[in-house]
């Protein structure tokens, strides 16, 4: 089992929910999403070097990729209206430190 995969994420009823490994427990309704990035950085393998940033006006969660259930996690972000794919392949075959971003709430 790797250390992400320690991660928990969820979409329920129209909320992202993140639970980290020490079991705290974070949440954010997608309706308030104004902001969806990936931050990559060239710590990887041996350490999380890819994590996403999903960002309202008042709060964020982030996550790292390979979290248990992320797949869930992107269909729906997938679902905001001009959600950048091509972004999210980029950042997942990045291995420098950069910035992707994927969504904003114009």
């Amino acid at each position: 089992m790797t250390p992400e995969s320690l991660w928990e994420v969820s979409v329920h009823d129209g909320v992202i929910v993140v639970q980290n490994p020490q079991g705290e427990i974070e949440t954010l309704p997608i309706a308030n999403v104004i902001s969806v990035k990936i931050e990559t950085d060239d710590s990887g393998p041996w350490e999380s070097d890819v994590w996403w940033l999903i960002s309202s006006n008042d709060d964020a969660l982030v996550f790292p990729s390979g979290a248990t259930g992320e797949k869930t996690v992107l269909e729906a972000l997938q679902l905001l209206p001009g959600f950048d794919n091509d972004a999210v392949t980029r950042a997942m075959s990045c291995t420098e430190p950069r910035t992707f971003v994927c969504f904003t709430r114009l």
